[in-house]
């Protein structure tokens, strides 16, 4: 999301409201695989890509190959789609709640 932090928070109440979820508690687990199976378009690699950012492991283009063998490698361990949808889950989760809010996304 490239605008504002305000428009972030009105896009978040929106995707929280159009999907039933109650924005002040936060996506679950559930919310937020049901939300990306929704989304064909992104690949297992773009979120394990995700993963890596998230985690500081990755910055380098992904046309690199060290980065293209840091994919290959973590796609051997996260096997399934879901397996990489969890784990891109635990690392955007607020440590307190257990669940992922405007601030954490």
């Amino acid at each position: 999301f490239w605008g504002s932090e305000g428009e972030w928070n009105t896009e978040f109440w929106e995707i929280c409201e159009d999907r039933g979820w109650k924005e002040e508690k936060g996506i679950t687990v559930n919310h937020f695989t049901k939300f990306l199976s929704k989304d064909p378009d992104l690949s297992r690699e773009e979120l394990v890509e995700l993963i890596e950012a998230l985690q500081g492991k990755r910055d380098v283009p992904i046309s690199d190959s060290w980065a293209r063998q840091s994919v290959a490698s973590n796609l051997v361990k996260l096997r399934t789609r879901s397996d990489v949808v969890n784990a891109l889950f635990n690392c955007l989760q607020c440590k307190d709640t257990g669940r992922i809010g405007s601030q954490e996304l």
